[in-house]
């Protein structure tokens, strides 16, 4: 009879149901990186220990970033929402792209 145990950890992304304390999401995001207008989530990497390969309890909460739903890549903490549409985008970008309007700065 053979006694084997495997035991590891595993990184998992857990999308939060609810914006962080003092934080909130923006309606519309226009994502950087794969240009979709859409919500932005909260998401956390969490590492979960894992017996047989099966995540059984969370050793390790990883930071919280706001992200598109589509990519799953971080939006940073740069998010500017317009006045006149509410598309957020980044803070880098002088006019809304999604109704054409200048962004106050």
């Amino acid at each position: 009879m053979c006694d084997c145990l495997i035991i590891g950890c595993t990184d998992n992304d857990t999308v939060l149901s609810g914006p962080l304390p003092r934080c909130s999401i923006p309606g519309h995001i226009l994502c950087v990186y794969c240009g979709y207008r859409t919500e932005a989530v909260y998401k956390r990497n969490d590492r979960y220990l894992s017996v047989c390969f099966i995540p059984c309890c969370v050793v390790r909460e990883g930071p919280t970033s706001l992200c598109c739903i589509f990519c799953k890549n971080d939006l940073g903490i740069g998010i500017d929402p317009c006045n006149k549409c509410g598309t957020a985008s980044s803070i880098s970008f002088n006019y809304c792209p999604q109704c054409g309007n200048t962004k106050d700065r």
